[in-house]
Order: structure tokens, then sequence, then C-alpha cells
């Protein structure tokens, strides 16, 4: 998900659910000194809210340009005086004192997905007072079997029939290797496993990026398991706040991890459940009764995966492609002073067929530009 737009955070804006839950438990830790850190701010909504609870000052940090939208914000709410917005990376923000609350959502739907809670950790290594708290502070992930056919079956269901006489079955794994985000107004799936806590992550002290998990939970109903449900659950003060399918909508979802080929599962039946993030690209989830068993992995979905592992692998010495090369000249160009024009120039000289004329190379040079150029406005 693109976060770049202001339309992308409407659903995190108005989920009040989640705000509430989040400000409730700010109220009993925000007193007329505290110094709250926003992290991954958005356009604010948190930060806005701890400044508002009685924060002495609050810092939004968030790397998209809806940052911009926090200051008049917050100077639109009578807030402005306690309330600095930064947009970068928390990775390269020096702030002017240490923070005693850190405020986050950074654990996506599936708590590891969207790779953000290095920069949570680092910024509590960085940022934190000795003593100071997190919000969530803990954090779990739930799986459990599920029969999925009422409302979501035809995710995958589709490709085994065939469409004007063509016979997409043998796609049907390649369908099955992704998560599918549920949506309150569909049949919820069925339970037929108890769940299972993959992991359950203390924020205050842990560096776990990643999670292989395998465990045995009973059956809980007799039926066909065609996924997993995966849900999380975060702590914020003395409030657990869950996605489970059958729990408060939030802005979070749960996620549907289907199978190509259904499970039979009984109740009182042992079944194993396996999980494995190593990055959006490498999920992998398991289902298994007996000497029956089910893995899916979202590798599937992608057919250049094996490559991009080959090319980013330590002792790769492959040479830059054709684009690569263009970036690494637009870049030295930027280093060297060159304006914009004058490297759309160069371009269109040394890449002739790619940049057929000078608007073209000067469209190019100029995206790089604004992504790569340092500009006063904006805070690095």
């Amino acid at each position: 998900m693109s976060y770049g737009q202001l339309a992308s955070h409407a659903s995190m804006v108005f989920d009040e659910v989640r705000n509430r839950a989040y400000l409730e438990a700010m109220q009993a830790l925000i007193g007329p000194e505290t110094v709250v850190l926003d992290l991954g701010a958005g356009i604010g909504v948190l930060g806005l809210l701890a400044a508002k609870a009685g924060a002495r000052h609050v810092y939004c940090v968030e790397p998209s340009p809806v940052a911009r939208h926090i200051r008049p914000l917050a100077e639109a709410n009578g807030v402005g005086d306690r309330v600095t917005a930064i947009q970068s990376r928390i990775e390269d923000v020096v702030l002017p004192e240490q923070v005693d609350l850190i405020v986050s959502v950074f654990t996506g739907n599936l708590l590891f997905t969207e790779g953000l809670l290095p920069s949570l950790y680092a910024a509590r290594d960085r940022h934190l007072k000795p003593g100071g708290r997190l919000l969530p502070d803990r954090a779990r992930l739930m799986l459990q079997a599920v029969d999925a056919s009422g409302g979501y079956g035809d995710v995958v269901a589709r490709f085994r029939s065939p469409s004007l006489g063509i016979d997409y079955s043998h796609l049907v794994d390649v369908a099955a290797a992704h998560p599918n985000y549920m949506r309150r107004d569909k049949p919820a799936p069925s339970p037929l496993s108890a769940p299972a806590c993959a992991v359950e992550l203390d924020f205050t002290s842990t560096t776990q990026a990643d999670v292989a998990f395998e465990g045995s939970v009973p059956g809980i109903a007799t039926g066909s398991a065609d996924a997993l449900v995966g849900w999380i659950e975060v702590r914020l003060g003395d409030r657990w706040l869950s996605t489970a399918p059958d729990a408060e909508d939030v802005h979070w979802s749960p996620a549907l991890l289907p199978f190509g080929t259904p499970i039979e599962v009984a109740e009182g039946q042992a079944v194993d459940v396996g999980f494995r993030y190593l990055d959006d690209d490498r999920l992998h989830w398991s289902i298994g009764v007996g000497d029956d068993l089910r893995r899916q992995s979202t590798m599937l979905h992608n057919p250049d995966l094996l490559i991009d592992m080959q090319l980013s692998a330590a002792g790769c010495t492959a040479p830059l492609r054709e684009e690569g090369e263009v970036v690494a000249e637009v870049l030295a160009g930027i280093r060297a002073g060159e304006d914009n024009r004058a490297l759309a120039a160069r371009l269109a000289t040394t890449w002739p067929r790619r940049f057929p004329n000078a608007a073209s190379a000067m469209k190019e040079v100029g995206k790089l530009a604004a992504r790569y150029r340092r500009h006063p406005a904006r805070r690095e």
C-alpha cells in the first residue's frame, strides 16, 4: 500500500474504535511534562490526540508527503505550539530530546508484514528515555484453521473451473499463494481449530523481525479446512485490541491464508499449524492432520523471485541493467552539481533508444531529481 496520498489514510483517520483505544491508553500515561513520539504518524492522528491529552510536546515523524498536513492540522486544533512535524524516516531523525512515550501502528495486518518493526526498535533504542513507555508494548500473532468456502472460496475455487473452454486449474496453487485481507461485508470463515499463538513480542526489549512457528492445536469442529486465518492482538495500556474475525471492526484486517487443496479436520483431532515470515515475498504457511500436509508460500506468486534472490546474494557481481545505469548517471550528475537540463541532454545522447527525445529524458531526470535532490523545506 502507498501512504503518500491523503486518501490512503482516511480509513485510519476515522477508525474511531482503534483510535479511541489508543487515546484511552495515552490518557492514562500522559501528564503535563510528557514528551511523545508519534512514529509513522501519517497525518498525525495519534500525535494530535496526545497533544489534546495534555502532552508537553509531540514529535510526529512520517516519511511520506502527507506529513505536510500535520502542521496546519495542529494549528487548526489549537496545539500548534506543542507539535513538531518531521517528514523523514525515523532512522534519519535526530530529536532535540528523548521522549517518555512512543506511539505507533507498526504491526500491520500480520504483525511482521510491511517490515516496519525494525524502525520501531530503532526509535525505541535511540529516542526513548529509560523507563519510557510504548503503545503498543506487546503484540501477538494468532492463527486458526478455517473453512472459508462460504465467503472467500471463490478466491481460489474459480481457477478449478474452466472458462470459455480454457482450463485454469494449473494456477490453483498460484492463486492460493497470496494472503487475502478479509472484509466484514462477507460471511466470516467457520473455525475448525482452536487458535494458535504463533508468537508474542515484548516491544520494550525484542529485536525480532521474523518468525518461524510450528505448533499443534485441537480441532473444534469437523469440516474441510481450506485456509488459515491470521490476526493480531496488541496491548494498549491495560487493554488488548484484537483484529480477530469476530472482533469489533478496525482498520487492521484479519488475513486469509488459503490452500490450493482443502484438508479434512475432525473435532478433537490434532491440527498442526505452521507459519514462517522472512519478508513479504517469502511468507509460508502450512496445515497438517496426521500424515496429510498442505504447504503454501507467497514465493509461488512471484516467478522472478529465484532470480531476485540470486541477484541479491552476498557474492553477486552482476552488472547494472540499463535502468540502473541511468539512475547512476543521474545521481553522479546531481552530486557533481549539474542542472536537470544538462542531465537530460546527456541521457538522450547516451541512450537514444530509451530516450528518443528531450522530453522523455527530462521526464526521467525530473522523477529522479524529485526523489533524490535535497530541498530546504524537507527534513532529510
